[in-house]
């Protein structure tokens, strides 16, 4: 049948894009750093390590919507679980201070991805639904793909249609979506990049460079002050 001709070359190009991940590591330097001891005014989770060097290996953003100035050359391209409260911290703490001092000031383009798994897929489960909804939502009506994403940390999975109403996403519209096969390739190919790009078990991770290349890579969440370094080293970079 299709479906399993489809699920079978799925699996062998992931396995091939593994095998690339382990031959792009030989050129990858990683620096780790230690948990600080000294706390910061956020309270957050911290990351037990900084992973800070340039891969060969980049998120794709080409065709996904961002939030912010479409001038803005310095690029934070995120990949959260929106299940986990240590994303929704983020949202509600560190990423409102990212928009005040960098977004609307115009320095900084947010990209969102899907953090999802080949295992989500399979399972169908709640991180499976919330990708799936934006990702319809950015084919059906893109202009509302940040207002649902920023809403959609704060609800229930089972109130997703009324948030869909709220932003008046045609629900009609909605079902053909996640009934069509479409919707389900690309979820396929967020789970393999996610794969590819060794963030598996990452449950946040963030990518901070210059039109989405030359990133330095902060995986979990980092005091507020991780972000600020990264995003001044880019802006050095760029003349800023």
């Amino acid at each position: 049948m299709k479906w399993h001709k489809t699920k079978f070359a799925v699996y062998i190009f992931s396995l091939i894009i593994v095998l690339s991940v382990v031959a792009n590591g030989i050129y990858c330097k990683i620096e780790y750093e230690n948990r600080l001891g000294d706390k910061e005014e956020t309270g957050l989770f911290e990351a037990p390590y900084l992973y800070n060097f340039h891969t060969y290996t980049n998120p794709d953003i080409k065709d996904i919507p961002f939030y912010g100035d479409q001038d803005a050359s310095v690029t934070i391209i995120a990949f959260l679980d929106i299940e986990s409260e240590t994303s929704k911290n983020f949202m509600n703490d560190i990423f409102i201070r990212i928009k005040k001092d960098y977004i609307d000031d115009g320095k900084v383009r947010y990209y969102h991805k899907n953090y999802i798994t080949l295992e989500d897929i399979e399972e169908k489960n709640s991180k499976f639904v919330y990708s799936m909804a934006l990702g319809c939502i950015k084919k059906i009506k893109k202009e509302e793909y940040y207002p649902v994403y920023f809403e959609i940390f704060s609800i229930d999975i089972k109130d997703m249609q009324k948030l869909l109403e709220k932003h008046n996403v045609s629900i009609k519209d909605y079902q053909n979506c996640i009934d069509g096969e479409d919707i389900l390739d690309e979820l396929y190919k967020n789970a393999l990049e996610v794969k590819s790009l060794g963030a598996v078990g990452m449950n946040q991770r963030f990518y901070i460079g210059i039109m989405g290349r030359d990133n330095t890579i902060l995986d979990g969440i980092p005091k507020y002050i991780r972000f600020q370094r990264a995003i001044r080293q880019h802006e050095i970079q760029i003349g800023n």
